[in-house]
């Protein structure tokens, strides 16, 4: 089960996923004007002069990352129903790019929240959203190269 590259590419799609609600994905910071404000899974704060100004709830960024979490720990599980698999992982691979989309968008708006245009700097975390998609993806090849092993198999057999 996890000797297959497929669950451990899985498992490291998970372990992004995870940390990816914990760290920042997103931070913007004027020190001239004292403003900074910080995207994570839980929240999009602005702070002017070390005080809050505005503190939006994201925790449905959470909420998808534990979704695909649970998604890939059941793919991982579900090594004997390769079919299954596949359809988890599209599902997986849905609900991590509406991850980055949400991200994206909040990432916007946080970039609005600044009078002056400047760019703001990437966390970890919206990094780790890339790399769970590419673990997925990858894991998807394998799954379909595995299929297609055993579909050859039975096809030498007859």
């Amino acid at each position: 089960m996890i000797q297959r590259i497929q669950s451990v590419l899985l498992l490291v799609a998970a372990i992004c996923m995870t940390v990816m609600i914990f760290v920042p994905l997103w931070s913007k910071q004027n020190v001239e004007t004292g403003e900074l404000a910080e995207l994570t899974a839980l929240y999009l704060t602005y702070t002017k002069q070390s005080q809050a100004v505005s503190e939006q709830n994201t925790m449905y960024l959470a909420g998808l990352a534990f979704l695909s979490v649970a998604l890939a720990f059941t793919s991982i599980f579900s090594y004997k129903n390769r079919m299954l698999q596949v359809k988890l992982n599209l599902g997986n691979t849905i609900l991590m790019t509406l991850t980055l989309a949400a991200s994206t968008f909040l990432l916007l708006q946080g970039e609005k929240l600044f009078a002056e245009p400047s760019q703001g700097s990437f966390g970890i975390g919206f990094f780790l959203i890339i790399i769970a998609l590419i673990c997925n993806f990858v894991a998807n090849r394998f799954i379909w190269k595995d299929e297609k092993l055993v579909k050859n198999s039975f096809d030498r057999i007859r």
